[in-house]
């Protein structure tokens, strides 16, 4: 096997595990969101959307999205 193919595969190596990691994170996020009731029926989509962003900002301390 050549250094590049070597290093391609760690890449992508790499990048399998940052994805499992995002994936448990939304996992655990969801969990959250349910946990909290957050989804109802007297909230409107922008009250929400701050909800769940306040909720990311306090597990994983989102800034941005």
């Amino acid at each position: 096997m050549s250094a590049a193919t070597l290093s391609v595969d760690a890449l992508e190596e790499q990048r399998v595990t940052e994805l499992r990691a995002a994936q448990s994170q939304a996992e655990r996020l969801f969990r959250g969101i349910e946990a909290r009731g957050l989804i109802r029926s007297s909230v409107s989509e922008s009250g929400l959307n701050a909800d769940i962003y306040e909720l990311a900002k306090e597990m994983y301390g989102v800034t941005t999205y």
